[in-house]
């Protein structure tokens, strides 16, 4: 059986007429690219390219998807296919035509037919944004470069409502198991109990984790320089903490609750930080949950199984690789 990647789709230029260029180009807003019925349109958008996807500014890493796993249904993302990459956010123009995932996979699963029944035996798979995600794209013909685009991270007060796919954890029996976790947890960083938070992120003699996942988690708590933990180690003042649960999506429906329901484990976010004005800065999404080396809080992911009192919390503990900087 051989299997085709689609990587034609990043970089030919569309087959229909007439030609896309800057002339017959029709001008976009992300709102009407990201609309479904216009596949194949010639248009120009402007925005900032960040990898796989054309994003229409900052607050666009933040909007909450209408429909599961498509960011273009935020309205302002669009997946990205250009004949280059760009290793840091740019802001760019853009002549190309528009396409749908969903209708690539149905052609491709069409040709395959074809070849099946002639004998062939061939997986298709979509590269690029449409092998992670559904919903509209943009496929380049050629991209202006406009010049670097700073994004920074966004607090709930920049923000303003509906943004963010964090919230603080509601008040009741699940929030107070997680809080006796997160403060287990806390206890376990300032006084530097390296094989406490070995166990807890599942390392040690009965650990499930790898051991080199869990070195990394303890290492980032309890010995990294530019680690957001460094400020809390040994720290014999006030430490504030919040738990965060994630929004209930805006595409979840009856199924998703009762799947959700029936999930029998609690998930929350816990983050601490010493600084002052730390319920002002605590993040209001999952990304920015980072541990990114110039947050003021860090932070870690809490997951308990069970309804149990003494049900045993497990701990995630990472940094993002790459991440947006605090707002100056």
């Amino acid at each position: 059986m051989s299997i085709l990647l689609l990587a034609a789709l990043a970089t030919a230029p569309a087959d229909a007429a007439p030609e896309c260029n800057a002339v017959t180009a029709r001008a976009v807003t992300f709102a009407e690219a990201a609309a479904a019925g216009n596949d194949g349109e010639c248009v120009r958008i402007e925005g900032v390219t960040v990898g796989r996807l054309l994003l229409e500014d900052g607050r666009a890493r933040y909007r909450l998807e209408t429909r599961e796993n498509d960011p273009s249904s935020t309205g302002a993302v669009l997946g990205f296919y250009a004949p280059r990459a760009f290793d840091q956010p740019t802001r760019v123009r853009v002549t190309g035509r528009l396409g749908n995932c969903e209708a690539w996979q149905r052609e491709v699963e069409a040709a395959d037919r074809v070849r099946s029944a002639q004998g062939e035996a061939v997986i298709t798979m979509l590269t690029g944004y449409c092998h992670y995600f559904r919903g509209q794209v943009i496929r380049a013909v050629t991209v202006e470069e406009l010049g670097p685009a700073q994004f920074v991270r966004l607090t709930r007060t920049s923000a303003g409502p509906g943004l963010g796919n964090l919230a603080p954890l509601a008040q009741g029996d699940v929030r107070s198991r997680m809080e006796v976790a997160a403060v287990s947890f806390l206890g376990a960083v300032t006084r530097g109990e390296r094989e406490l938070l070995t166990s807890m992120h599942g390392g040690g003699a009965n650990g499930r984790r790898s051991r080199r996942d869990v070195e990394s988690s303890v290492a980032l708590i309890l010995d990294a320089e530019d680690s957001p933990f460094a400020s809390l180690r040994g720290y014999d003042g006030e430490i504030t903490f919040e738990l965060f649960g994630w929004k209930e999506p805006l595409w979840a429906d009856a199924d998703w609750r009762q799947q959700a329901a029936q999930r029998g484990e609690a998930d929350a976010i816990a983050c601490f930080s010493a600084a002052r004005d730390a319920d002002s800065q605590w993040p209001i999404d999952s990304k920015d949950a980072d541990n990114f080396s110039e947050r003021p809080y860090a932070c870690t992911r809490i997951r308990i199984s069970g309804e149990e009192l003494e049900a045993p919390a497990r701990f995630d503990t990472e940094q993002a690789r790459t991440s947006v900087p605090e707002p100056r």
